[in-house]
């Protein structure tokens, strides 16, 4: 018995199947239900909606020292690298406690789920706490280099103007007038753009945790 497709032999009971490679070719191939049906990607991370919330956010208002400042979004890359380092601190914290034989508070009962905005705030009050300590566990290259990374996303708001500036030029100088000698603000200002920037990392470990409890 002879199939009408390409003129090929046909058995008893079993159906033959095109092998053109003609994607507009009527007759049935062996691949068709692959054709009819688009294979979904192996994994498509959807945001959760808390994390969703952080990331929207595209820059927040500081004021030190009665002068106003802005914190903008790090780089997708630098961000990546910053919370690498943090990460980083955190192991070093957790076997610090380890060899030491005391918990860090981590074996304590599970809490009750939290609302979004306080588990925000869990994940900004991680980020500071973990910047404050990173000095004692990277080196001091990688410390200054974040420190940079976290000014490049600070601007500040000029007072003639209103406009935005960076507080630092890309050779080192500093543009926001005072913060040379403000030590403070300066220190201020690392800390809250390594919080606004990497505590989105944190919120989904948080969620989580939270959930699960």
């Amino acid at each position: 018995m002879t199939n009408a497709i390409a003129g090929q032999p046909q058995q008893r009971g079993v159906q033959a199947f095109c092998k053109c490679m003609d994607p507009n070719c009527p007759n049935p191939h062996f691949d068709q239900r692959h054709r009819k049906q688009p294979v979904a990607p192996y994994h498509v991370a959807q945001p959760e909606p808390e994390r969703k919330a952080a990331v929207n956010e595209k820059n927040r208002d500081c004021t030190f020292a009665g002068k106003r400042y802005q914190i903008g979004r790090m780089s997708p890359t630098d961000a990546i690298m910053v919370h690498g380092h943090l990460v980083n601190v955190s192991f070093g914290i957790a076997m610090k406690f380890s060899q030491a034989g005391t918990s860090n508070g981590n074996g304590a009962a599970p809490s009750q789920a939290k609302p979004p905005e306080d588990v925000q705030k869990l994940a900004e009050g991680t980020v500071r706490e973990l910047w404050h300590l990173a000095a004692s566990y990277i080196s001091e290259e990688t410390y200054k280099s974040t420190q940079n990374i976290a000014l490049k996303a600070c601007k500040y708001y000029d007072e003639a103007t209103s406009a935005t500036m960076q507080v630092r030029l890309a050779d080192g100088r500093w543009a926001a007038p005072g913060l040379e000698d403000d030590a403070v603000s300066v220190g201020q200002l690392i800390t809250e753009a390594v919080v606004f920037n990497i505590s989105p990392f944190f919120v989904s470990g948080l969620t989580e945790k939270s959930a699960a409890s």
